[in-house]
């Protein structure tokens, strides 16, 4: 064995020169990262993406659904006035507080789809700022059937004495409603 083959003897070790750190070995967290981070944007853009085609299929299906409620609100106010006529010797009322017995709740008063008027609790807070529907019956009996007993302002639909909703009539053909003797009329012809 050769001179510098043997190892020298403990303690006496020479220092040696400290060990060169490739630069590569800290990049990898950071690329790791920076990888995540762009999967992250990619997805955040697909989600806004789905999301921007989702919203006019939820607000036409939003719309629709307020637009049903209308509807069914109308029918049962309708209904309440022509109970109330054949109990009142086929007279309707001349306005909707008449109609507490037959109706459940003041709500119904207030179109779904209309944002300037608010909710009544109950009956004794009902006032103008709770109805959407303008009450046109007064003065009226069930012999009138082409008689309009209310407009909807939101929808455009028409309650008719008969108990008939006739939706968005009066955005589509206002030619179909007629005026006679102070009250207003849905025309034979329905405004053809």
């Amino acid at each position: 064995m050769s001179s510098q083959d043997t190892p020298p003897p403990l303690g006496s070790q020479t220092a040696s020169a400290p060990a060169v750190v490739s630069g590569n070995q800290g990049m990898p967290g950071i690329v790791i990262v920076a990888v995540i981070g762009g999967v992250a944007l990619v997805l955040l853009a697909i989600v806004a993406i789905l999301a921007g085609m989702l919203l006019p299929a939820l607000a036409k299906a939003k719309s629709r659904a307020q637009t049903i409620m209308c509807q069914n609100n109308l029918k049962q106010l309708g209904l309440a006035v022509r109970i109330y006529a054949s109990d009142n010797h086929s007279k309707f009322p001349d306005d909707w507080r008449q109609l507490t017995n037959m109706i459940g709740a003041p709500q119904v008063l207030l179109c779904p789809g209309d944002r300037r008027h608010s909710v009544a609790t109950d009956w004794n807070t009902l006032g103008p700022a709770n109805i959407s529907y303008p009450y046109l019956g007064k003065g009226g009996d069930d012999l009138q059937t082409n008689r309009v007993l209310v407009v909807c302002p939101i929808h455009g639909s028409v309650l008719i004495a008969d108990g008939s909703v006739v939706l968005q009539m009066a955005r589509q053909r206002t030619v179909g409603l007629v005026q006679r003797n102070g009250a207003t009329y849905l025309s034979p012809d329905g405004g053809r």
